[in-house]
């Protein structure tokens, strides 16, 4: 007698669903569905995927882990709550079942009492599995659909829809029997002195680095919790909440074959709504800041006379020094980079060579105070030292292949 497999699956933990629909009440109701067959469930032959949504095929690991043994033959029944906990992608899930099917597994919904699948003279069953791709497919869009309906719905009334922002925290309100109703931001007030300080020294003309730098400097908290850094600083600055005014809707869910990613919709949809209450920065500080921003962006980014663009391009994918990428700093394990240097022992008035040296990333943009490594190695001495290591190491034509490919 071959062994039969359970495959339980639910996207969230929402406390309004049924408690039927929970993993431990699937794979319950499914052991007892085999049971009443005779079919034996191992142990290890239980899978649960437990909040993620069916059509994060990246995430779902049980899943993975049921074809494999499904490839390998060590069941021939898989028993399920219903086709939906498979997929609800009208296009992948169809084809997950076949490739079950391919290796002569049934598959079988307890709910309905009804086997799934495409392969069979049964016309009803094929005709059933694929409508209910279609019908599963077209749930799942009404739900983002309503739950993207949800959230605009709750923006408009200024409750929270995302995480903590910085400057604010998170308030829950209750009311009647509800655990929670809704939740809402108030200023923080140390916190919302260190953005007023960001917005500051940027309309003084300090640059991204620098207010980085000074605000590791004085052991500041960052957001993350790693130091302060460029990219954290420049998103600051851009936040229009801090100048009170809500937006909401920059950002749309997508699925792009297994991920789920973040598109942008166009700034005629977004929801602005005005907050003042929610106001941490001047209007006047606000504008000075941005004025700075755009005369800097016309100055760098701009044309020079002869129609030549200033500014430095994209570098792309290819990689101007050997190793990039692959060396991490010994004291806080950030990523090195290349820079160059001038040699500053040099007389005055004649030319300074510029050398290149390895250094920590982390601490070049995020300051002596979160990596104390701002010495830098020199790089030719270091490359070479690690290609001579590697000569020495692998067959001298593997080498020259890594060292021409960057493969």
């Amino acid at each position: 007698m071959m062994n039969a497999a359970v495959y339980a699956r639910k996207s969230t933990l929402d406390e309004r669903d049924s408690a039927d629909q929970s993993v431990t009440r699937q794979v319950e109701l499914a052991r007892r569905f085999a049971a009443e067959r005779d079919w034996i469930v191992p142990d290890d032959l239980v899978f649960v995927d437990n909040e993620v949504s069916a059509t994060d095929w990246k995430n779902r690991i049980a899943w993975k882990a049921l074809r494999a043994a499904a490839d390998s033959g060590r069941f021939d029944r898989l028993v399920t709550m219903e086709q939906s906990r498979i997929a609800r992608d009208q296009r992948r899930g169809p084809a997950e079942i076949a490739a079950l099917e391919d290796a002569s597994i049934e598959i079988w919904e307890y709910a309905t009492n009804r086997r799934i699948g495409f392969d069979g003279d049964d016309d009803s069953t094929v005709m059933m599995t694929g409508l209910n791709s279609i019908i599963h497919t077209a749930e799942r869009r009404n739900a983002r659909r309503r739950t993207r309906e949800t959230m605009r719905s709750m923006a408009e009334k200024g409750h929270v829809t995302g995480g903590v922002v910085y400057g604010y925290r998170n308030v829950e309100v209750k009311s009647g029997n509800k655990k929670r109703d809704h939740v809402i931001r108030e200023i923080d007030p140390t916190q919302a002195e260190v953005v007023r300080r960001i917005f500051t020294l940027s309309a003084n003309g300090v640059g991204l680095l620098g207010i980085a730098k000074r605000l590791n400097a004085d052991r500041i908290p960052s957001p993350s919790g790693r130091g302060w850094a460029m990219s954290g600083v420049r998103e600051m600055l851009r936040r229009d909440l801090y100048r009170g005014v809500i937006v909401y809707g920059r950002k749309q869910r997508k699925d792009r074959g297994e991920r789920k990613v973040k598109v942008n919709v166009p700034e005629a949809q977004w929801i602005r709504i005005p907050a003042e209450h929610l106001r941490i920065v001047s209007e006047d500080l606000w504008r000075r800041v941005h004025d700075r921003i755009e005369r800097t962006k016309d100055t760098y980014f701009g044309r020079k006379t002869n129609g030549q663009l200033q500014g430095r391009r994209e570098a792309g994918l290819v990689r101007r020094y050997l190793l990039s990428g692959f060396l991490r700093c010994g004291v806080c394990g950030g990523n090195l980079i290349v820079s160059k240097r001038c040699n500053q022992k040099k007389q005055r008035g004649k030319d300074m060579k510029a050398w290149a040296y390895w250094i920590c990333t982390t601490s070049h943009h995020r300051g002596k105070d979160i990596c104390a490594n701002s010495k830098g190695i020199p790089y030719e001495p270091l490359s070479g030292a690690i290609v001579a290591l590697l000569k020495d190491t692998f067959p001298r034509w593997e080498v020259d292949f890594v060292l021409r490919t960057g493969s």
